[in-house]
């Protein structure tokens, strides 16, 4: 792919190197796919779609294939890489990543502008048979009974927070 847009093999293979390393899979990159895990050979694939680095990446629930581990650190390098990411999923153990959440139910759709927006996240989770995030939950009754002065998305932060 990097070939094709330019690049000479030396910094393509540069490129794909320092990318993979950051993923975490620099040690497949040389095994054939036949011997790869499914999860191993999603990961090749998904490097692959992002390696020219590009400024809008679409994502369905291929990610739910993919280890906690994996999965955070191929969201955290999008992220990094500061590329906009919009993420079809039901699944709300990724709000944490997002800083503006579209609901949509059958009738109609709700913009979320903040992941921290817990009242009005859960009131259209529950309306929608749905429910927060573990951490999310946890953290907004912390928050309300003054034991944090933040809401945390994430299980490390919360957890870190707690115990300074």
């Amino acid at each position: 792919m990097l070939l094709d847009l330019g690049y000479d093999r030396e910094n393509a293979s540069k490129i794909i190197y320092n990318v993979s390393k950051k993923l975490g899979i620099e040690r497949i990159l040389d095994i054939n796919k036949e011997a790869l895990t499914n999860e191993e050979y999603l990961l090749v694939l998904l490097t692959h779609s992002i390696i020219h680095n590009p400024k809008l990446v679409i994502i369905d629930n291929t990610l739910d294939e993919l280890t906690e581990t994996n999965k955070n650190n191929f969201i955290k390098y999008l992220l990094d890489m500061k590329t906009t990411v919009i993420l079809v999923t039901n699944d709300s153990r990724y709000f944490k990543y997002s800083n503006k959440l579209l609901i949509m139910t059958p009738n109609k759709m709700e913009i979320v502008n903040d992941s921290k927006s817990i009242s009005k996240l859960e009131s259209l989770l529950i309306k929608n048979n749905s429910e927060l995030p573990f951490e999310l939950e946890l953290s907004s009754k912390l928050y309300s009974y003054g034991v944090i002065k933040e809401i945390y998305s994430s299980n490390s932060e919360l957890v870190n927070n707690i115990w300074k």
